[in-house]
């Protein structure tokens, strides 16, 4: 019975994270200014999930590192701080949520199995990804000449998507282990996401999708080397042909099913899409539905190569420079009361626009303080991980799979964190899931309890 109660309890978390996720990609379907909404919900909806697994543990002694805590409680006190200062609302609802509720959610999660929690979350991602991939068939836009975004409004959020569904799945297979059925379909996944990915141009994301597989392969691999049951290369090579062949039929298959079944079913669903009002009219949008695989391709590569020949930084990093340049001369200690600007360069304007980029949005929203708190956080993260990295390889230590689960959440955040303003959990993918992970780090090894 109480094996019962304990699997219970984190299919809780599982369906908790998998509606987190949706709601950050519907949410700002239906409402302009969705923040509070989303983070609302992702806040109850956490909240939901810690009741789930609140034991007898929790009022044990569970330790903090603070080298962690003490960045973290700054960075969330810059925004309480600048939203009493300010009268923001949002500012005061980010400040609170790192201050308060996330050490408190690192608390819960570590009082039980890092496995058990971890495996739930990844759950949670893979099962919101097949959601996401059928609402793109039935109500997101065919595949066209254009940047593939889906059903949502931009096409970087389908990146997001498709890069932390690749660190859910790799992290499962990895628990795995063996080459089995389980393992193919988290294959496919990644492969499905790969291509989804590859074909919205998101170079972002894609670069995160590309590090995670290179790294968590590595690891396995010298894993697989390392183990005396004698198995040979000739496993490992043939492990590796049937996950390219996977990867490749993923992508014909993406590509058929967003272009000739997408098309046909299209009529099907039009009244549907017309009482969700949610979802945007697509199919006014390449109607003939005639685009070559070839071309899709030359086009991705086409934009995935923009300003790298020229070697032109504004072109490669599609105008951030600009940006950052502008915010990083209006950033001040005390912060502003909006985290928007509009910016005038003459030849180019950007409207109500973000700083692109994580750090110098929280400098110029709370303050330098704010900044680098952040920085710090996720410098010493990289240190700790990269340390853990060496010794796995040289020491021969162990690696856990938890976390090299972290270690694909970094990546995913650690790179969109220069070219995307995303700090906030809920409300952006890559820090959601960052962010739910770093109770791996955050809380002492010797004291996480497994239940």
């Amino acid at each position: 019975m109480l094996q019962y109660k304990t699997i219970e309890r984190y299919e809780v978390l599982k369906y908790c994270i998998m509606l987190i996720v949706l709601s950050s990609l519907i949410v700002p379907l239906a409402k302009n200014d969705s923040f509070a909404v989303v983070v609302l919900l992702g806040t109850g909806l956490l909240g939901i999930a810690l009741l789930a697994l609140l034991n007898k543990n929790f009022l044990g002694e569970l330790k903090f590192k603070k080298r962690y805590l003490v960045p973290f409680e700054i960075f969330g006190g810059s925004f309480l701080i600048n939203g009493a200062y300010f009268g923001v609302v949002g500012y005061i609802a980010i400040g609170l949520i790192f201050c308060a509720v996330m050490p408190l959610v690192y608390r819960v999660l570590s009082c039980h199995s890092t496995e058990a929690i971890c495996r739930a979350i990844a759950k949670g991602v893979i099962y919101s990804f097949i959601i996401f991939c059928v609402l793109s068939l039935l109500f997101g836009m065919p595949l066209d000449r254009f940047q593939y975004f889906a059903f949502v409004k931009n096409p970087n959020i389908v990146g997001s998507m498709s890069a932390i569904t690749t660190a859910a799945a790799l992290y499962l297979i990895q628990i795995n282990k063996v080459f089995k059925r389980k393992v193919v379909l988290y294959c496919f996944v990644i492969g499905v996401a790969t291509s989804i990915c590859y074909l919205s141009y998101s170079r972002t994301s894609l670069s995160a999708i590309l590090l995670q597989i290179i790294i968590v392969g590595f690891v396995e691999f010298i894993k697989y080397m390392r183990d005396e049951d004698g198995r040979k290369l000739l496993n490992i090579a043939k492990n590796i042909i049937i996950f390219i062949l996977i990867v490749i039929i993923s992508f014909l298959g993406v590509f058929i099913s967003l272009t000739t079944v997408k098309l046909k079913i299209e009529p099907y669903v039009e009244d549907v899409q017309e009482v969700l009002v949610i979802f945007d009219d697509y199919s006014g949008r390449n109607p003939s539905g005639k685009v070559s695989l070839l071309e899709c391709i030359g086009l991705s590569n086409d934009y995935l190569d923009k300003g790298i020949e020229e070697q032109d930084m504004v072109a490669f990093t599609s105008g951030r420079t600009l940006i950052w340049e502008d915010y990083l001369k209006n950033t001040s200690f005390m912060g502003h009361s909006k985290e928007s600007r509009d910016i005038d360069i003459g030849y180019r304007v950007y409207d109500d626009t973000n700083a692109h980029n994580v750090y110098i949005q929280a400098a110029y929203s709370a303050g330098i303080v704010a900044g680098i708190a952040i920085f710090v956080i996720v410098a010493m993260t990289g240190i700790e991980l990269l340390v853990s990295g060496v010794k796995f390889l040289f020491k021969k230590t162990v690696i856990s799979n938890e976390t090299m689960f972290l270690i694909s959440a970094f990546f995913v955040f650690g790179i969109s964190s220069m070219t995307s303003a995303g700090y906030m959990i809920f409300t952006y993918l890559p820090a959601t899931l960052f962010w739910l992970l770093f109770f791996i780090i955050m809380i002492k090894k010797d004291e996480i309890k497994n239940v």
